[in-house]
């Protein structure tokens, strides 16, 4: 009995000996082929693979037991993800995906657009989306919007499309005609405008403010009247905020938008006393100015400003005076007459010279010309009267004898003297 037991241990020590791998090599996210628990007789060879979402890593897949360990096999299973997804424009993304194979994105579009694709992607063991591209959300339309009898319409599209949802109509009514409703019609969610006003003729005539020059937009709103005033320059407002047409009258036509006047002026000559803010003067004020030293007004000093209009100050320097010399005249007997000499005015070097002045200048000149003329005649003709009374006297000479007056002879000098000369003697 006891040689039998010895047997019995004996032959489960070899069989022992000859299963060396007790279990199977761990590796995540996999599973095998070796078709049940250990252990395992060396030389027992199991195949692994990854799981589904995970992509195998390594050389080899197959692992063999060897003595007492598994060789060969080096299998690593690494989770698959899909590539990130944009949420398309006017959408958005309504779950959280994780972006790893069997998830799914859910996407709805904004309000006012509708969507062109899937709503919805998954990531399948590829590692794709399924579909591959998100969906669009594309603007809903509202169509034409049309006109309205009596009216302007304008369609605002800063922040939309023309006719798209969020899209503003405005409507201006026609002068003399009212507004019956709201002035802005918007394209809605739906897909369809909002309700249109109407424009009834008024009872009140054309509101007279309306011709002032600064206003920005005029808006008839059922029996009420609004204006509204530019703001990108200097503005003066006058009346109320609004105006309403009472038993075919306004209640109040003091409503305008006048413009300031913005005073242009040379500042070297001109001084400006109250345009300020940028040269501006309110309407109806009266421009404060005068010429600075040196300088004289050419217009009245009166400037009242009217819905931005106001005549323009001028100043003019001051004349400098200038010396004019006349070169010297000499007459046949050689004495010479200086006229005094004149000044005239020559304007500074900015100022151009008026034609009166130039006109002045050549009849001026004409003047001096002339009397200098006159006084070499007076001269002359003065020679000529004086020359004929010597020779009426020498004709008393000669023809009759004077006492105690002396008589031009004609002697022959025969002492060395040179002939032909006249000698006085007394006779």
């Amino acid at each position: 009995m006891e040689g039998k037991l010895i047997l019995v241990l004996i032959i489960f020590r070899i069989s022992m000996a000859s299963a060396d791998c007790d279990s199977l090599p761990v590796i995540e996210n996999t599973h095998n082929d070796a078709g049940g628990a250990g252990p395992y007789a060396s030389g027992t060879v199991v195949k692994f693979e990854c799981k589904l979402g995970f992509n195998p890593v390594g050389t080899s897949k197959v692992y063999k037991c060897s003595g007492n360990e598994w060789v060969d096999g080096n299998l690593k299973c690494e989770k698959i993800y899909c590539t990130y997804v944009k949420t398309p424009d006017n959408g958005r993304v309504v779950n959280t995906p994780t972006n790893e194979v069997g998830t799914s994105i859910n996407f709805v579009c904004n309000e006012g657009y509708d969507m062109n694709g899937a709503s919805n992607m998954v990531c399948r063991t590829d590692g794709q989306w399924s579909p591959k591209s998100p969906p669009k959300c594309q603007i809903k339309m509202c169509g034409e919007f049309g006109s309205i009898q009596h009216a302007s319409v304008f369609q605002n599209i800063i922040n939309s499309v023309k006719n798209g949802y969020g899209s503003i109509v405005e409507v201006t009514c026609n002068t003399n005609y009212i507004l019956k409703g709201s002035p802005s019609v918007m394209c809605q969610a739906n897909g369809t405008w909002g309700d249109k006003p109407t424009c009834e003729q008024s009872q009140c005539p054309s509101y007279p403010g309306l011709n002032s020059s600064c206003i920005k937009h005029a808006e008839p709103a059922g029996n009420f009247f609004y204006i509204f005033c530019r703001e990108d320059v200097p503005v003066t407002r006058t009346g109320p905020d609004a105006t309403e047409c009472i038993s075919g009258k306004w209640d109040n036509t003091e409503m305008a938008c006048y413009c300031n006047c913005k005073v242009e002026a040379d500042t070297n000559l001109v001084s400006l006393k109250n345009a300020i803010n940028g040269g501006y003067i309110d309407h109806t004020e009266t421009l404060d100015w005068s010429c600075k030293m040196g300088s004289t007004k050419v217009t009245t000093s009166a400037r009242d400003c009217y819905d931005g209009n106001v005549i323009k100050p001028v100043c003019k320097s001051k004349e400098t005076p200038v010396t004019v010399k006349y070169k010297p005249v000499t007459d046949e007997n050689g004495s010479t007459d200086n006229p005094p000499q004149r000044t005239t005015a020559k304007p500074l070097p900015q100022e151009s010279t008026p034609v009166g002045t130039i006109v002045g200048g050549i009849l001026g000149g004409i003047a001096v010309i002339l009397a200098i003329v006159g006084v070499i005649w007076c001269k002359k003709k003065k020679g000529n009267h004086e020359a004929g009374n010597v020779s009426g006297k020498k004709a008393m000479f000669t023809n009759g004898f004077v006492p105690g007056k002396r008589k031009m002879v004609s002697v022959k000098i025969s002492d060395g003297s040179v002939p032909g000369k006249r000698k006085m003697t007394s006779v």
